[in-house]
């Protein structure tokens, strides 16, 4: 009997395989538009995602497989104003392994944000944040903790404000802004300024000049790890241009430690997005990306360097081809030294009215001159993403 229905069950799938190359492409490109509640607009949405992973402690030794199951829900609401908006967003990361439960965690992320916007004028812009967050394993700043101990669990705060300023051709933006890390034993805080002036060449193309001052303070003072980080930048952006859009800066940025003055140093920084659309169907698109981050467990700070090339072709209206190849370098104030590659590919298929459900392969390798700090890792995930 079993034999008898297997011609059938492989007719079924090659008539779903034919129908998703040929099927009705009506109706393909519709994208949620929420919930209208009085002068709100309400978002939920959601994404499930189901893995297996080959390595979970991205580690050399022990390693160890399992396969993990994720919801994130998200819910967004925003206010129908044109020149005032209101807006408010919560969004969770519930994610359990069905074996290596300590490795299981809840994220959650609020964010309040109110806007004001004269067209064509002013624009101001102020935003708040609370984040519960974890270590994630195989990060830069993590250390090299026993794998036996779950991943330490902290907070952050952050409240943004931002002011934008228009005059002919000219645009000058002004942004400041406070964080809170509230880790263990590497807790801190930092406050930064910036500022830009944008000049318009062109309707689509406009160069920009940037300064910024950022001053981080541990809480801990024996750790002797407060710094300031001073920059200067220059860049273009220009949207739609020879099928290309983008934003390229480069500058310098110098980093000093009042108590460390030995580890004073300074890198040139760059930062670059570009998406290339060489068919009508398919996009290219290169980031560029350089600058310091502070080392956590690991080390008094790092430069972090890294570029990703990715491709996206869309086969049909409802059916998407992607593959993604990055490269990141983080050195470390010592002579600490990784290099991380990431490959990926997959596809996703788009059903009517705003539900989709990809298919992942990654492979991902650390090369370190610290022994015992190489990994590799193979993984496969298959999401559920839908809204309103």
């Amino acid at each position: 009997m079993r034999r008898k229905c297997q011609p059938a069950l492989y007719l079924l799938l090659l008539g779903a395989l034919l129908w998703s190359f040929t099927g009705d492409l009506r109706a393909r490109d519709e994208k949620a538009k929420g919930i209208s509640i009085g002068i709100f607009r309400i978002n939920p949405s959601f994404n499930m995602s189901s893995s297996y992973s080959d390595n979970i402690l991205k580690t050399s030794d022990n390693r160890i497989a399992d396969k993990i199951l994720s919801f994130k829900p998200v819910l967004q609401i925003t206010t129908h104003w044109r020149k005032l908006t209101f807006s408010a967003g919560y969004q969770a990361d519930v994610t359990r392994h069905e074996s290596w439960t300590s490795e299981d965690f809840a994220d959650q992320g609020l964010r309040v944000n109110a806007s004001y916007e004269q067209p064509n004028k002013m624009k101001f812009a102020i935003e708040g944040a609370s984040d519960w967050n974890h270590d994630t394993r195989g990060a830069p700043d993590t250390g090299f903790g026993d794998i036996k101990a779950p991943p330490k669990k902290w907070r952050h705060y952050s409240v943004e404000t931002k002011g934008e300023y228009t005059l002919n051709r000219f645009k000058t933006l002004l942004s400041t802004s406070r964080d809170i890390n509230d880790k263990e034993n590497v807790g801190h805080y930092w406050d930064k300024v910036a500022f830009s002036v944008m000049y318009a060449i062109s309707p689509k193309t406009s160069l920009l000049t940037e300064l910024s001052r950022k001053s981080i303070h541990y809480d801990d003072a024996t750790l002797k790890r407060d710094s300031l980080e001073t920059g200067l930048g220059a860049g273009l952006t220009w949207r739609a241009t020879a099928q290309t859009t983008g934003e390229v800066r480069v500058g310098m940025k110098a980093k000093s430690l009042p108590d460390k003055p030995q580890s004073d140093t300074s890198s040139t920084t760059w930062d670059g997005n570009v998406v290339w659309k060489p068919l009508r169907h398919t996009s290219v698109g290169l980031n560029l990306n350089r600058d310091f981050q502070e080392g956590g467990e690991t080390d008094l700070y790092f430069v972090t360097t890294g570029a990703s090339l990715s491709l996206e072709h869309q086969v049909r209206s409802f059916l998407t081809q992607t593959a993604k190849l990055s490269y990141t370098n983080n050195a470390y104030a010592s002579s600490l030294e990784n290099n991380l590659w990431k490959a990926g590919i997959g596809v996703n298929y788009q059903f009517p009215r705003w539900w989709t459900m990809g298919v992942d392969l990654s492979h991902t390798v650390q090369e370190s001159n610290r022994p015992g700090s190489n990994y590799d890792d193979n993984a496969v995930m298959v999401t559920f993403k839908g809204g309103m």
